[in-house]
């Protein structure tokens, strides 16, 4: 294989990739319009002859754009913009759902808390309540045996 072929096949893999300089694709159409192409690159001489004599072929018939209905995209907008809107308000509701059973979790950990905290209180006051009775017999029983 020569280098002028290697050369070639470098560029044809180039041009494949869209990587090739409007020199090199003139070299590739100059190499493939003439006569001494290598046998084994003769598949892509089709292509370049193709695109050397369509090259100046311009369409006759004029092409007619839909443009689309106006209002019928006006209407597709205003109604992607209520969905947006509906599934704002839906994710906002079911963040505020669950912030609010959050808050109610952590209210009832802190009255529950409190309600402990509270009961040690009500045992203490028995405790001291028992005592004073006690103390309020043993001074009635000094008190009446003095008299």
């Amino acid at each position: 294989m020569n280098t002028e072929s290697q050369k070639i096949e470098q560029l044809i893999e180039k041009y494949l990739n869209a990587e090739t300089s409007i020199q090199e694709e003139a070299l590739l159409k100059n190499y493939f319009t003439s006569d001494m192409v290598a046998p084994h690159l003769m598949h892509y001489q089709g292509m370049f002859i193709y695109f050397s004599k369509n090259r100046t072929e311009k369409a006759t018939k004029s092409l007619r754009l839909k443009t689309g209905n106006r209002r019928r995209l006006w209407l597709s907008g205003i109604a992607a913009g209520f969905a947006l809107l509906i599934g704002g308000m839906a994710v906002q509701n079911y963040y505020e759902q669950k912030q609010a059973e959050k808050a109610l979790a952590d209210t009832k950990m802190a009255l529950e808390l409190i309600a402990k905290q509270l009961n040690k209180g009500n045992k203490a006051i028995q405790e001291l309540e028992n005592v004073e009775k006690t103390k309020n017999k043993a001074f009635r029983t000094e008190l009446s045996i003095t008299k």
